[in-house]
């Protein structure tokens, strides 16, 4: 995070609290304009790397926001993009109340004082990305052989489904979102990839990688 990410999510922030009046609904459903879709699709983008976060702990973390981390902000961010998942309209409540304005007041102060960086270590890109496909591979193979299997039940197939989520997280978090390219992370962001590795998202994973365009200095 840096000042300039910080800057193009204020933008989008804004824009996004600017379209509410643009609002439509389908029955008591909100249907959001793309300026709030978007917005809440960067909060992911932001925030991967928090997967794991604790939805108990958030309303803890804004209360007391004057003394957040950069890890519990990506928390906060990951809340608010799931959050329409559990109530019809948290989206447009978020917005309307302004509800992020604290949070990025401590983005700001942190941004000023100076993120700790992580320390730098020797990284062997190949091995990283090689390691992650290996563990989609095996969630293709899972996928073919057990979600399909009725002696499975949903319990099990959740539990499985949930220690493939936890390892891609970790493999992650090594790799660094921010340095993969634009279609690596656009295919991490897409809900398809846990229930789906057997189809698209895999196969142009591999594509990518073995075409040299996984990473974003892949890029052209």
């Amino acid at each position: 995070m840096n000042n300039h990410d910080l800057q193009h999510l204020e933008e989008k922030y804004q824009a996004a609290i600017d379209a509410l009046k643009h609002i439509k609904y389908h029955g008591a459903y909100p249907i959001y304009p793309a300026e709030i879709s978007d917005f809440m699709g960067l909060l992911v983008q932001l925030s991967l790397s928090e997967l794991e976060y604790r939805p108990a702990e958030v309303e803890g973390i804004l209360a007391s926001i004057e003394k957040a981390t950069l890890s519990q902000i990506r928390c906060i961010f990951m809340a608010c993009n799931r959050s329409e998942r559990f109530g019809d309209g948290s989206w447009k409540a978020i917005l309307e109340q302004r509800q992020l304005d604290p949070v990025l007041e401590r983005l700001h102060i942190l941004l000023k004082e100076g993120i700790p960086e992580a320390p730098t270590e020797e990284r062997d890109e190949t091995a990283l990305a090689s390691n992650l496909l290996k563990t989609l591979e095996e969630l293709e193979r899972y996928n073919d052989k057990g979600c399909l299997c009725s002696a499975h039940s949903d319990e099990e197939i959740s539990a499985h489904h949930h220690q493939f989520y936890k390892t891609l997280v970790k493999q992650l978090r090594d790799i660094g979102f921010e340095n993969l390219s634009t279609e690596s992370q656009q295919i991490f962001t897409s809900k398809s990839l846990i229930k789906d590795a057997s189809g698209g998202p895999l196969r142009k994973l591999k594509e990518l990688f073995n075409n040299g365009k996984f990473y974003a200095h892949n890029q052209t």
